[in-house]
């Protein structure tokens, strides 16, 4: 694995910005779903 560090940081807000797209439309269903029901 050569990667250079200045790499690092941005891999890291990549994987940061999917996690918290996916926590919000996990969210954003679940809100959902709970004023459905």
């Amino acid at each position: 694995m050569t990667r250079q560090s200045g790499d690092l940081p941005t891999m890291l807000i990549n994987r940061a910005r999917r996690l918290g797209q996916l926590f919000y439309l996990v969210e954003h269903a679940a809100h959902h779903a709970r004023e459905c029901t």
